[in-house]
């Protein structure tokens, strides 16, 4: 299984493969590295020599030269060769790279520091031919191009290892009955695609679990797209998921479009135990029935969101979160927020910019909310505080929730929630927030902090 956790300061690459001259690079025997900072490998001279052979492009065991490997232009080969890259620390792809022949690839990434990991910023890595291989850290990834493949190769095995060689538009499949896959143990890695203009709904309304994968069981999804969904669900609906268990992870998947039920979320319905890292929604929620919607997901319990946000309205009878419907915990474990933000609208009553409420133990840190609040008992944070939750570096904009408080209940104290106006909040990063995770500038995320590892779309 791929590494999953992105530690605060992944280092940015030096080594590049670019439209640049090659510079500071050794090629021998199919083997490129690099000799130097500021490494260079040319695009044209990688495909010429993948027209000849297997290369392999790594960093060096010299800790004086490049740890990292960024792709910033893309480029594509037809051979049958395998191109392997292999780096210290944490490989990123910012171009399309295009198996498009029968060739092969080979990514390793976090071979000296395990807190690495493979990040896709607006690229992404297609396969032409379905038979090619590709072997991500060790495992081997089975390619699928649209959902009935991928729904009927996780049947045969729900804990094995899928990739999503291309693009894929499911507006022709029409609307799927509860689910398309039902319940998934494995690792699902979308390669920076998207799956776009999916839809589903659950047959009978009064229970069901509705998403683009009913269950998710000590899997790991990553690197998705999900735009312009339409999930609606019974109990519990996501996007992507409708209920998470046993220690899922999901990361760096984004989704846009609708999505209704009774505990509904942008990503997740219901996380029993999950967690979403690096990972945004912009889908309307509307919570249907006595249940707690949240523009990310509709309930956490014993798990984790980080680095993570939400710009979709949330609409609910009972109230709802911009980030997070309900936060709880069992008591034995803590549910966590940290570093993420909502900016969307909660047009509710007893609803919260960031979370509708707690109970009865959890943990939310270095995070924030702007989205306007509506409705009474309800707060620029939340609309209801458990008094075992723990709030550190928390703020909310005054202004622009239209809230004075940060707890909306009138029997709730929150003290160490902090209410700023919307000057101080564009003005700098907050105390507390952390300059390795968090970025600010006046022309991105509307001046508003942003996470350097997430930035707004």
């Amino acid at each position: 299984m791929a590494a999953l956790v992105v530690s605060a300061g992944i280092a940015r690459a030096d080594f590049l493969i670019s439209k640049d001259s090659t510079q500071n690079i050794s090629c021998d025997a199919g083997v490129c590295t690099p000799t130097a900072k500021n490494a260079v490998l040319n695009v044209d001279d990688l495909t010429n020599m993948l027209a000849k052979g297997n290369i392999t492009v790594q960093t060096s065991d010299d800790l004086n030269t490049p740890g990292g490997i960024e792709i910033i232009d893309g480029f594509s080969w037809t051979s049958a060769s395998r191109l392997t890259i292999s780096a210290r620390h944490t490989i990123f792809i910012k171009a399309p790279v295009v198996v498009a022949g029968n060739g092969a690839l080979t990514l390793t990434y976090g071979t000296f520091n395990h807190d690495s990991n493979l990040i896709f910023q607006n690229g992404k890595i297609d396969f032409l031919d379905l038979k090619s291989s590709l072997i991500i850290n060790d495992v081997q990834y089975r390619l699928d191009g649209d959902i009935a493949s991928l729904a009927n190769d996780i049947t045969k095995n729900q804990s094995g290892a899928f990739a999503l060689a291309n693009n894929y538009d499911a507006s022709p499949d029409g609307v799927y009955p509860n689910c398309a896959i039902e319940t998934f143990a494995g690792t699902f890695e979308g390669l920076g695609h998207q799956i776009e203009k999916f839809s589903s709904t659950v047959v009978d309304k009064r229970a069901g679990t509705g998403g683009f994968f009913c269950i998710l069981e000590r899997a790991v999804v990553r690197d998705l797209a999900l735009p312009n969904v339409d999930v609606e669900g019974g109990h519990v609906a996501g996007a992507l998921v409708g209920q998470v268990d046993a220690n899922a992870y999901i990361v760096a998947v984004s989704s846009s479009g609708f999505v209704r039920s009774t505990f509904a979320g942008g990503l997740a319905g219901f996380v029993e135990s999950g967690n979403i890292l690096r990972s945004h929604s912009d889908a309307k929620i509307t919570g249907k029935g006595k249940g707690y919607p949240g523009g990310l997901v509709g309930s956490l319990n014993n798990g984790s969101i980080d680095q993570s946000y939400a710009t979709g309205t949330v609409k609910a009878r009972d109230g709802g979160g911009g980030l997070l419907g309900w936060l709880q915990s069992d008591g034995t474990n803590h549910a966590v927020i940290s570093n993420s933000y909502a900016t969307g609208t909660i047009g509710t009553n007893l609803s919260g910019g960031l979370f509708r409420q707690t109970e009865p133990v959890g943990v939310v840190e270095q995070s924030y909310s702007v989205g306007r609040v509506e409705g009474s008992d309800s707060g620029g944070i939340t609309g209801y505080q458990d008094a075992n939750l723990t709030m550190r570096n928390v703020y909310w904009d005054v202004n622009t929730t239209g809230q004075s408080d940060g707890c909306g209940d009138l029997d709730t104290d929150c003290p160490a929630a902090v209410g700023l106006s919307d000057t101080q909040l564009k003005s700098g990063l907050p105390k507390g927030f952390d300059p390795k995770i968090w970025g600010q500038s006046p022309s991105i995320n509307n001046g508003y902090p942003y996470l350097l590892a997430n930035p707004p779309q």
